[in-house]
């Protein structure tokens, strides 16, 4: 854990856009890509507009240099896999994600209006998690499952990788769950729109 830290933080200093080019290969050989995000929206699915914002916040806070641009770039780079090879994903989104601030309403209704548009691609699923979910539903972090051999987790100062199959079964189990909790379909479109009025004048 201690090598993996460091790694991470190596790696940062250099900036963010380093970041996202060293996840490139690992996205390439993923077939099912599994994913839930309590908070903000994943980087696959973001406009440059809310991309630019949280790196901004992101750099501050972790005091890197401040290279948003270039790092969207890769980040929007990188998500032509959700549109090329037999990739599938699933997004599982707590509704918390629609509604916090990142930028301003027009950066947020962009953002929704991506998110909507990325639940026609058949390759994809996208569940919302309802705020009113019970336990089962909602986890204390975000987490991404690559197959079934690696589960990464980013904490506010590092990531990690977990590689222990005893370790990837209970995210497996925890996700299964939170999925059974989600809306999808009509259910989460109605969700995201309600979030969207929201931000409208």
């Amino acid at each position: 854990a201690d090598s993996l830290y460091r790694e991470w933080k190596r790696q940062a200093r250099s900036g963010l856009r380093r970041l996202q080019e060293t996840i490139g290969p690992l996205y390439e050989r993923t077939k099912l890509f599994r994913n839930h995000e309590h908070w903000s929206i994943p980087g696959l699915l973001q406009t440059a507009a809310y991309s630019a914002e949280s790196m901004t916040y992101w750099s501050q806070l972790l005091k890197l240099p401040d290279d948003r641009a270039a790092a969207t770039a890769g980040r929007l780079e990188r998500q032509r896999i959700l549109r090329s090879g037999d990739h599938q994903f699933v997004f599982l989104l707590a509704e918390q994600t629609l509604r916090t601030r990142i930028g301003t309403a027009e950066v947020m209704i962009e953002q929704l209006d991506r998110v909507l548009g990325v639940m026609t691609l058949t390759n994809v699923s996208i569940g919302i998690i309802p705020a009113t979910a019970g336990l089962g539903a909602h986890t204390q972090t975000a987490f991404w499952i690559f197959d079934r051999d690696l589960v990464k987790v980013e904490t506010l100062t590092a990531a990690l990788d977990i590689t222990r199959p005893d370790e990837i079964d209970v995210y497996v189990t925890v996700f299964d769950q939170m999925q059974r909790a989600a809306k999808y379909g009509r259910s989460a479109r109605a969700l995201i729109l309600k979030a969207r009025d929201e931000l409208l004048p």
